[in-house]
């Protein structure tokens, strides 16, 4: 499968089997084989299906807007990124999935709680004198977070 391929695939993944918490799709999605590399997950479906199980336990969110605010596709791998409301926090999720033969083989995840209000200090500093293309420019303000005047996160791709 090319990139495009596996980027549909992880997406219908995740709204299929992840948002709708459908734990009886995990078998057209997940390989036998499936490695699951987060620490706060168990390993293989069996995992996946006991964390899907737990998810139908919970209140179903209330948002409707997709968390996905960016999906990265490169060869066998597709990274999401997350902007999630969970049990109270404010999280920032990337997700990144290996694809072989139109399977979700392995996953991993870097979880962010972002629901602090310490506002103090900014995640980093931004040469305010870079020249950027109006496109960089036009991607930049779509993924800023702004608090208090402070660039708090970014996620941004291409040129900058």
């Amino acid at each position: 499968m090319n990139s495009n391929s596996n980027k549909e695939l992880v997406l219908d993944f995740y709204r299929k089997v992840i948002r709708d918490r459908n734990s009886d799709l995990i078998d057209d999605y997940i390989d036998d084989n499936y490695i699951q590399h987060s620490p706060s997950m168990k390993d293989g479906k069996a995992g996946l299906m006991e964390a899907i199980e737990y998810l139908k336990k919970l209140p179903k969110p209330e948002q409707v807007k997709s968390p996905i605010i960016l999906t990265l596709a490169e060869g066998d791998y597709v990274m999401l990124l997350l902007d999630i409301n969970f049990m109270g926090k404010h999280l920032s999720v990337a997700d990144l999935f290996k694809v072989i033969d139109g399977m979700v083989v392995e996953h991993w995840d870097a979880v962010q709680d972002i629901s602090s209000t310490d506002l103090s200090v900014p995640l980093f500093d931004v040469d305010t004198n870079a020249v950027l293309s109006d496109d960089d420019r036009t991607l930049i303000k779509k993924h800023l977070d702004f608090r208090r005047g402070k660039i708090c996160r970014l996620v941004a791709e291409g040129n900058l």
